[in-house]
């Protein structure tokens, strides 16, 4: 191991981070081949935290990455409850009640650790009051949430997609933010 940092440090780019192990409920969309993270929207209005948006990001099994270009799913997920409230839509469009390669059911899942997230997206977001909107990156563990990271520009297809099966956009969700 010791000879693995002391050749990754003799590069001249990259990040080294710890390895993620992911809870267990979350593993079961991917058998672990990706860790399986939640991105969520956060606003900062007037010191205080809003979540308007958040959806569940899970590997699609091509890569071992939860990422929608990269085989992925997106499931949709109620700010209030933690809880996915549609089939997850893939990059194309094709929407998923179950996942493709191993077969749990995606609607009505559940986020463990829900009301730790929240409180963890909240902080995050008072330590950078200059910066409004942020999309985060969350994963679960067996212990509860740690941040991934946070996005000024959190992809806007992330947030669309997952809307598709409704046919209608997402700008309902952040009408109370914007000025009118």
């Amino acid at each position: 191991m010791d000879d693995a940092i002391e050749e990754i440090c003799q590069l001249p780019k990259g990040v080294v981070e710890e390895f993620v192990k992911q809870h267990r409920e979350t593993a079961k969309f991917s058998n672990d081949v990706s860790v399986n993270t939640i991105r969520i929207l956060s606003v900062l209005e007037n010191s205080k935290c809003y979540v308007p948006y958040a959806v569940m990001r899970i590997g699609g099994g091509k890569n071992p990455l939860d990422h929608i270009h990269n085989g992925g799913l997106l499931g949709p997920v109620d700010p209030a409850t933690g809880k996915i409230f549609s089939a997850a839509v893939d990059y194309e469009g094709e929407l998923h009640e179950v996942h493709p390669l191993t077969g749990e059911t995606i609607k009505g899942f559940e986020i463990p650790y829900w009301e730790d997230v929240k409180k963890l997206i909240g902080k995050a977001t008072r330590l950078y009051p200059t910066v409004g909107f942020v999309g985060w990156d969350v994963a679960i563990l067996e212990d509860g949430p740690i941040l991934i990271e946070g996005n000024t520009y959190p992809a806007a297809d992330n947030v669309q997609l997952p809307f598709t099966a409704f046919k209608r956009g997402t700008k309902f969700l952040f009408d109370k933010f914007l000025d009118k």
